[in-house]
């Protein structure tokens, strides 16, 4: 028998759990280009976001990737001048409960990055929440089948 360290037995994938080909040129993101910030998963997870609006044909302003840089580095404890790369449950976790504003509220510029939004920014934050997120097991099964369903995979 397979025993997990990780506290769960992986299923095995199955005949038909996974397609063989998906269209996924639906999925294609923005890319932006971070700069001098170790932000990518900020960069990530707003395209992403966009993405799947866009998806669900609602109408929303690309996510405030500094507003996400910012947050994410102070649930993770890090100071605001901290120029380090960030995880995405941080990041999902802070849409989930906080949102972020506009692009435009809080603009990705790179003398703004060590300073807490304020104003119409954290103000506004809470009109862009994300609904659901996930982690997955980054197995090429599992991949394959978000992809499949429509779902972005970071």
């Amino acid at each position: 028998m397979f025993k997990s360290r990780l506290g769960y037995i992986p299923d095995s994938p199955q005949a038909g759990d996974v397609v063989a080909h998906a269209d996924v040129s639906l999925l294609s993101a923005e890319t932006f280009s971070q700069g001098l910030l170790n932000s990518c998963v900020q960069n990530t997870v707003a395209a992403a976001y966009a993405l799947c609006a866009k998806q669900q044909g609602i109408k929303k302003p690309l996510l405030s990737r500094m507003f996400l840089y910012f947050f994410a580095r102070k649930a993770a404890g890090l100071k605001p001048w901290a120029n380090v790369g960030t995880r995405y449950r941080d990041t999902f976790q802070l849409l989930a409960d906080q949102g972020a504003p506009s692009e435009w509220l809080w603009p990705y510029l790179f003398p703004l990055y060590g300073f807490k939004p304020f104003g119409p920014a954290t103000k506004k934050a809470a009109q862009n929440k994300s609904v659901e997120w996930t982690q997955v097991s980054l197995d090429e099964a599992t991949v394959k089948a978000a992809l499949a369903a429509g779902l972005p995979v970071m």
